[in-house]
């Protein structure tokens, strides 16, 4: 996926991010967002790229009915 939008000339890629809670109710914590940076470091040295965001959100919905 990253290789193909590298190859878009109409597209930047700046930065990955995840919304943990939203699919698995995972909170981000320093192991899975290390997980998150590694993975930047490693699209750095594949692509030869600078990721410039790596970004986590955590959103949980809490139905009051």
């Amino acid at each position: 996926m990253v290789g193909a939008t590298l190859g878009l000339g109409n597209l930047t890629l700046r930065g990955i991010g995840t919304n943990l809670a939203c699919r698995s109710g995972v909170i981000p914590d320093a192991e899975n967002m290390g997980r998150l940076s590694a993975l930047a470091v490693s699209l750095e040295a594949e692509f030869g790229i600078e990721v410039e965001i790596v970004w986590s959100h955590c959103f949980v919905s809490r139905s009051t009915a």
